[in-house]
């Protein structure tokens, strides 16, 4: 599947809500909260749609499985600028990238 990842300022927050996201998903503290589901809990207390969330979540997923692409949102995030912007094409491949990752 392809993935664009574009420079624009909300992508390292993003990154790092859905980081938040796939933790909490694998965690299942949202049960706690009597929600069936990440997605779920993420509808109701974070009120977006279902595929906003379901989107959330999958971005979550995927940034686990491109640990360089997490790595290089961390980085930016550290310097407080935007990634460049990448394509990223399957598990564990970055492409067209401004730096090397």
């Amino acid at each position: 599947m392809l993935i664009l990842i574009r420079e624009v300022g909300i992508d390292p927050l993003e990154a790092a809500f859905a980081t938040g996201v796939r933790r909490f998903d694998k965690s299942g503290e949202y049960a706690a909260d009597g929600a069936l589901s990440v997605t779920a809990w993420l509808k109701w207390k974070c009120k977006l749609s279902g595929g906003a969330a379901a989107e959330r979540v999958e971005i979550g997923k995927q940034l686990e499985r491109l640990p360089k692409t997490e790595e290089a949102f961390a980085r930016a995030r550290r310097r407080r600028q935007p990634p460049e912007s990448c394509a990223v094409n399957g598990p564990g491949t970055v492409h067209d990238c401004g730096e090397e990752l």
